[in-house]
This record gives C-alpha cells, structure tokens and sequence, in this order.
C-alpha cells in the first residue's frame, strides 16, 4: 500500500537560514551607504562645481592676457572656496589646478582631495581618495 504521507508540502518557518542572510545583507548595504554615501554624494556636487568652474572659463578666454592671468587665478581661488565650503573642512594637501591645452583650445580644472570616513561603532578610519576633472573647450583671441 502507498505511504499517504510521502510528498506532502513542509511549510517553511517565517525565520530561517536564508532570510537571516538576506537581513544581514540588507544591514551591511545599509551600513556601508550609511558611512559612504555623504562622501560620495558630496563628490557627486564637487564634480559639478569643477565642471562649472571650467565653462567658466570660456569667459576668461577673451580678456587680455594679464587680466587673463589674474581672473584665472581668482577663479580657482573662488572654485577652492567653493568646494571647501561644500565638504565643510579645508584639507591641506586640496590641491585645485587649472590647466589650459593651448593647442587643442581646452581647459580642464582638476579637484585632488581626500575624505576621512568613520565606522561608526568600530571608530576605524578609511581615506577615502577622489580626483575630479571638469574639461571644456575655450577660444583664445590671441590678444
């Protein structure tokens, strides 16, 4: 005679070992974009303000040379302030350059700055490294 009981549907328990992974994935993605989102979200706007600061320079492009000279410098003076404004500290090795290809007419202002991030709970330390380069084309009237 057939077992009546064979193949009958075992209903899962609400907590096994496949939902405890999956929570415990959830907290670490939750955890780790809880330390480096404000990091990222903060480079994501630094990107734009060196992006900005490099079409700004198109306006440049068209004063003499030595005014040229001192606006550029002001301008990367005001994109520095700009970006420490936003970062909400000044970081001493920050360096803000702009550099202009004469013969391909483009500029591009580099952002090289690092980002300390704290593990809440554990106090470890990470530096975190970004470099941003924001590029446009420019016209120089050869005044």
């Amino acid at each position: 005679m057939a077992d009546m009981h064979k193949g009958t549907y075992k209903k899962p328990r609400a907590i096994n070992t496949v939902s405890v992974a999956f929570f415990l994935l959830l907290a670490t993605a939750g955890y780790l974009i809880y330390c480096f989102g404000p990091a990222y979200l903060a480079d994501y706007r630094v990107r734009e303000i060196v992006h900005e600061a490099a079409h700004r320079y198109y306006k440049l492009s068209f004063l003499e040379e030595t005014l040229r000279a001192e606006a550029s410098s002001e301008l990367v003076a005001d994109t520095r302030k700009r970006i420490v404004d936003l970062l909400g500290f000044d970081d001493e090795e920050m360096t803000v350059q702009l550099l202009i290809d004469e013969e391909t007419k483009k500029v591009n202002i580099v952002a090289d700055y690092k980002v300390v991030i704290v593990f809440p709970g554990t106090e470890k330390r990470y530096t975190k490294h970004f470099n941003n380069v924001g590029e446009s084309d420019f016209v120089n009237t050869g005044n």
